[in-house]
């Protein structure tokens, strides 16, 4: 037997929208600042855009001991 569906709406919060997006920009500029760190400490060359995390987290997890 199926539940009920249930319909909320619920308003943009403009406010949260706004703390939202700042704490995402420190995050990315932290991530940015972690994948130049292994390349650099390693010397690896990074692919461009959202491979490069990956990349570089495998890369560095290969080269420990």
């Amino acid at each position: 037997m199926c539940s009920p569906k249930l319909v909320m709406r619920v308003e943009p919060d403009a406010a949260f929208i706004k703390a939202l997006d700042h704490e995402l920009q420190i995050f990315s500029y932290f991530v940015v600042g972690v994948v130049e760190k292994i390349r650099t400490t390693h010397q690896l060359p990074m692919p461009p855009g959202g491979l490069a995390l990956r990349t570089a987290l495998r890369a560095s997890l290969e080269i420990t001991p």
